[in-house]
C-alpha cells in the first residue's frame, strides 16, 4: 500500500468527484490478484464502481454541475478519496437515492439487464429460473424481470429466506433439495422455462443447483452460468 497524489484540477471535459461510497465486488478481488482483464500499472487505485459528489468541473462540462451526486463510470477506479472522470460518462443520481445504494447501481443492474437480454428473447409471462436468489444480482434480476411481466422461480439454500424472496415478487421460491425439480415443475404447471441462470456452482463448491436449473420445469432453451462474472 502506498500513498498516491490527489487528482489534478479537472481538464476541460472532466469532473472531480469526492467519493462517498465504493463497494467491494468480486471483480475487484480478481483485479487485485492480477487475474482480471484490466491490468493497471502499479501503483494504481482500483475499484469498479462507486458514487460521490461533484466537487469541480472543467470549463466545457454541461452534463453535471458541482454538488450533483453521481455514479462513477467503469474503468475509473473508485477506491480513493477523490477521482477524476470523464463528465460525459457520469450518471446523475436522483436525490431520492442514497449514496450507498447509488454506489452499486452500475455493475449489477447492468449485468442483470444483459443476462435477461443477450441469450434468449423473452416475452411477457415467460418463466426464468435462478439460484442464489437472495444475492444482489439476483435481486436486480427479479426486479427487472417482474417489471417485464416475467414469471420467476428462485432457488435458495435456507428456508428462512423464503418469505423475504417472495416479498420481492418471485412467483415460486424453492429450497435446494432432492424434491426441488419436481416442485418447480408443479409450480410452473410443466411450462417450458426458456432461461436458467446459474450463479453458484463454483462459489459454494457443488453442482446441485446447476442440476436443478437444467432439469426444472422443462428448461429447454438456455442455461447460463454466471459465476465469476456477476458477483452473485
Amino acid at each position: 500500500m502506498v500513498e498516491v497524489s490527489e487528482p489534478n484540477t479537472p481538464s476541460a471535459d472532466e469532473a472531480l468527484v469526492h467519493m462517498e461510497y465504493a463497494p467491494i465486488a468480486y471483480s475487484d478481488l480478481l483485479l487485485a490478484n492480477g487475474v482480471y482483464f484490466l491490468h493497471p500499472k502499479p501503483p494504481s487505485v482500483i475499484g469498479g464502481e462507486g458514487a460521490g459528489i461533484v466537487e469541480a468541473i472543467g470549463p466545457r462540462v454541461t452534463a453535471v454541475k458541482v454538488g450533483d451526486r453521481v455514479t462513477i463510470p467503469f474503468k475509473t477506479f473508485t477506491w480513493s478519496e477523490k477521482v477524476l472522470a470523464p463528465a460525459r460518462d457520469l450518471f446523475v443520481v436522483p436525490p431520492s437515492i442514497d449514496a450507498k445504494t447509488a454506489s452499486m447501481l452500475n455493475i449489477n443492474p447492468t449485468t442483470a439487464v444483459l443476462l435477461l437480454d443477450e441469450f434468449v428473447k423473452l416475452k411477457p409471462q415467460d418463466w426464468i429460473v435462478l439460484n442464489a436468489a437472495n444475492a444482489h444480482v439476483a435481486r436486480c434480476l427479479i426486479a427487472i424481470a417482474k417489471s417485464r411481466d416475467l414469471n420467476v422461480v428462485g432457488i435458495v439454500r435456507r428456508s428462512e429466506l423464503i418469505p423475504e424472496i417472495k416479498n420481492l415478487g418471485v412467483d415460486f421460491v424453492g429450497v435446494e433439495s432432492p424434491e426441488l425439480s419436481k416442485q418447480i415443475q408443479i409450480a410452473t404447471a410443466g411450462t417450458p422455462i426458456p432461461l436458467g441462470l446459474d450463479a453458484v456452482n463454483t462459489q459454494i463448491g457443488g453442482h446441485t443447483n446447476e442440476r436443478h436449473i437444467q432439469s426444472s420445469g422443462s428448461l429447454d432453451t438456455r442455461h447460463v452460468s454466471t459465476n465469476g462474472t456477476t458477483g452473485l
